[in-house]
């Protein structure tokens, strides 16, 4: 499932991530990079989703205080081009949500260019539980599954969804 994102809301998401880095500058470096393209990935399923986006900036370290989205979904997203997509959690910081959503931003590097709308993939999602039961541990601080283990979204969500229930 694609999903495009207007302009307006690659600015939303561009100032969300100045307003983490901003505030979380106070206690480690952090890049506005990565939180802006996790922001892009959570407007896309909040989008597919029918599901407001939280984009409150939260006081301390904690980045959006939590899961992203009512339903329960942590969303990640990756700009990886090729095959074997991971969605990847972090050891360090481990949230018990009901569920993970991948996103992949679409030619990574035109996303510079915020007048043109942005292609947002939804690669799927996949329960906390499944996770847990398919991860593989990487060398660094995060688990992760590949893609193919993912379910994909219906491309019409209806009252039924989530597709995760908890």
């Amino acid at each position: 499932m694609f999903i495009y994102l207007s302009y307006e809301d690659q600015v939303r998401a561009h100032n969300y991530a100045l307003g983490v880095v901003n505030e979380k500058k106070k206690y480690f470096n952090c890049s506005h990079e990565s939180y802006l393209i996790g922001a892009l990935g959570e407007l896309a399923y909040g989008q597919a989703t029918n599901q407001e986006v939280n984009f409150e900036v939260y006081e301390g370290y904690k980045g959006d205080g939590g899961i992203d989205f009512p339903d329960g979904t942590d969303v990640k997203t990756s700009t990886w081009q090729g095959g074997g997509v991971q969605l990847k959690v972090s050891r360090k910081n481990p949230k018990e949500c009901k569920q993970y959503a991948l996103c992949r931003i679409i030619d990574h590097n035109k996303k510079k260019n915020y007048t043109d709308d942005l292609a947002v993939q939804i690669l799927g999602v996949i329960s906390y539980e499944d996770f847990h039961k398919n991860k593989m541990k990487s060398f660094y601080d995060y688990d992760y599954v590949y893609e193919d283990k993912l379910t994909p979204l219906p491309q019409e969500i209806d009252a039924n969804y989530p597709l995760a229930n908890a």
